[in-house]
């Protein structure tokens, strides 16, 4: 038999709405109850009406509680079906009560792969963070109302504040970021002012109160509710309205409650029991799985283009089974974009499905030809983006007629005394970190994403040319060398290295590849800057001068041309996956953090369906061994 302390917070829930209902009892007059049941039955059909369409709308942001942390955990699951198990979860929860436990066991019945370790971790998760969005509001709901002007100055200086403080990571949790936590407030302020609706709904038209104040109530009642633990939070709910309300008639305040837990406790309840009874339908798993072997030997050689030497800063393959078809893909905001053209010929409908399941846009950036017209026969929309410089390293010549702006540039630089070492035994790995920093001083800082970055890590397995004027250098650049061919990756210069030495550093690069026989090298691609009509055109000014003076440079090499795509499934998705990639690249992640982190290592769950998320290899690196709920 348990002993008595570990009964208590058994217990506690039935004790609390016992001892709530007597407090409540005790406030009712002889023939209150007769008030209620008139008081019931004189609510309009129209009010039942809007008390439906609000509790739907309610129930439709609950849902994305659960996909968000799902996102935050890198889980894989499909958004639409996280979204389905919460919403049937937190239907249930709020009318039985003990909602992490009951959450947890709906949870696990709408999605069985993933154990119930997992999800009732799952549950703790979304029912805290509940608790802090619900904190959050109903604390800057009391300030509006009793605040005024100046209790509102100290609010948003609290917010602002507190977008400023670190996020405390709770161990075994995921660990949800600013993002996160600004979309589960979002969600959370729609889902209660929704729910406050359906309790306003049922109240008669004389009602009095402020809205901003009732829902302020409602929020009180909510969480005295749920410290209350019990069902509903039958008694402590009503208690608190009662109290915070006093000016209103208790008979309807009564009655709406017992119409709020009809339309937003009971029907939804059924609903959900109703699903869950039915037989469970296995989830379409694609074949597509993830290489995360970061940087390794094994994706320089089958590369299927050289901007794959993105490998080692975040990005990884993702690869169709046995086939090996597939992208290099990293994520940006809401985004999976797969990055240059493709290794042999994967699936977009695949690619498609692995974006869903991470709940995120699928966008094909700086593709081929090839994948744009895939994408165009598959209703896809598209556009060019950039235009790409190849260029063959065993056909070039400097005695071309095409060339001569080239050399002049390499006497300019020739007789400012700057040479060209190429490929160095012993890297000056101090000084290229300060010229990288007086660069990206001078140039807004460094870009990400799609561009290579500084790392001391990565240029071992480079090829790299410095330049030196007397002994001190003045430049380097970097080249990636995979199975595809060689891919200028960085150019850096000091504010006064001499005119030409970045084209001195460019054409021993392609000296140094003829000299190896490689027959593919790209000096990268030049992006094309739109023209926007009004103030966005002017805004893109510098921008697209930028570009320009790029194209210029790489086109005294006479390079081949290639067009370079984006292409995702409807043009706003186009124009959203364009957006996150511009704010990823502007705003990159720290270096060598692999975009995939969360998804390193997962618990083994025993009865999965789904054998590719069992199958994820590890990463034998500075994060071997991360958790997916780390």
């Amino acid at each position: 038999m348990a002993s008595f302390p570990r009964l208590l917070p058994r217990l506690f829930g039935p004790v609390m709405m016992i001892v709530c209902g007597l407090l409540l009892f005790q406030k009712t007059e002889p023939g209150f109850g007769s008030e209620v049941v008139t008081a019931l039955a004189d609510i309009a059909p129209g009010a039942w009406l809007l008390a439906i369409v609000a509790a739907i709308v309610s129930l439709w942001a609950v849902g994305h509680y659960d996909a968000i942390v799902h996102s935050a955990a890198g889980t894989r699951i499909a958004p639409a079906r996280a979204r389905a198990a919460g919403r049937r979860a937190i239907a249930v929860g709020q009318a039985v009560g003990f909602g992490t436990i009951t959450g947890a066991l709906v949870r696990w019945r709408s999605l069985p792969e993933l154990g119930l370790v997992d999800l009732t971790k799952f549950s703790v998760a979304v029912s805290l963070s509940f608790m802090a969005a619900w904190a959050v509001i109903a604390g800057s709901m009391a300030v509006i109302v009793w605040g005024g002007v100046a209790g509102s100055v100290l609010l948003l200086g609290i917010c602002l504040l507190g977008a400023r403080l670190p996020i405390p990571k709770l161990p075994g949790l995921p660990y949800l970021r600013r993002a996160h936590l600004g979309g589960l407030l979002v969600w959370t302020l729609v889902d209660t002012l929704a729910a406050a609706i359906v309790l306003w709904a049922f109240l008669p038209m004389e009602f009095s109160s402020s809205l901003p104040l009732f829902f302020f109530a409602y929020l009180a009642a909510l969480g005295a509710g749920m410290i209350s633990q019990s069902p509903g939070g039958i008694g402590a709910f009503e208690l608190t309205l009662i109290a915070l309300l006093p000016h209103s008639d208790p008979a309807a305040l009564l009655a709406a409650t017992l119409g709020y837990r009809l339309v937003y406790h009971i029907g939804p309840a059924i609903l959900a029991l109703v699903i869950l009874i039915r037989p469970a339908r296995q989830p379409r798993v694609g074949n597509m799985q993830l290489d995360l072997s970061i940087n390794s030997d094994r994706a320089r050689r089958i590369a299927a283009h050289p901007d794959w030497g993105l490998m080692g800063q975040g990005a990884c393959v993702l690869l169709s089974g046995a086939s090996q078809h597939g992208w290099m893909v990293r994520q940006a905001p809401g985004t999976l974009a797969a990055i240059g053209p493709a290794l042999r010929r994967p699936e977009l409908s695949e690619l498609a499905l692995a974006a869903r399941m991470r709940g995120r846009i699928p966008l094909l950036y700086k593709c081929s030809d090839r994948e744009a017209a895939a994408a165009r026969q598959a209703g896809w929309s598209t556009m060019v983006v950039a235009m790409e410089a190849m260029l063959d390293p065993t056909e070039f010549c400097l005695d071309r007629p095409a060339l001569r702006q080239l050399r002049r540039k390499l006497r300019g630089s020739e007789k400012a005394g700057v040479t060209v070492e190429a490929e160095p035994c012993a890297l000056p790995l101090h000084e290229m970190a300060e010229i990288n920093r007086e660069w990206a001083h001078a140039h807004g800082g460094e870009r990400g994403f799609s561009m290579g970055r500084f790392c001391t890590d990565l240029i071992g397995d480079q090829a790299v040319m410095l330049a030196w004027q007397n002994e001190r250098l003045v430049g380097f650049a970097t080249f990636h060398k995979t199975a595809a061919g060689w891919g200028l990756d960085l150019m850096r210069h000091r504010t006064d290295a001499p005119s030409g030495t970045m084209q001195a550093l460019v054409a021993a690069g392609i000296s140094a590849a003829k000299s190896e026989s490689v027959a593919h090298l790209s000096l990268a691609a030049c992006p094309i800057v739109p023209h926007w009509p009004g103030l966005l055109d002017r805004l893109l000014t510098k921008h697209r001068k930028a570009a320009a003076g790029l194209t210029q440079f790489k086109s005294s090499f006479a390079p081949r041309w290639e067009p370079r795509y984006a292409a995702s499934r409807d043009p706003v998705c186009l124009m959203a996956g364009l957006a996150a990639v511009t704010w990823a690249v502007h705003r990159p992640a720290p270096t060598g953090q692999s975009d995939f982190r969360f998804e390193l290592e997962r618990p083994t769950c025993e009865a999965s369906p789904t054998p590719a998320l069992r199958d994820i290899p590890t990463l034998n690196g500075p994060t071997a061994g991360m958790s997916r709920l780390d």
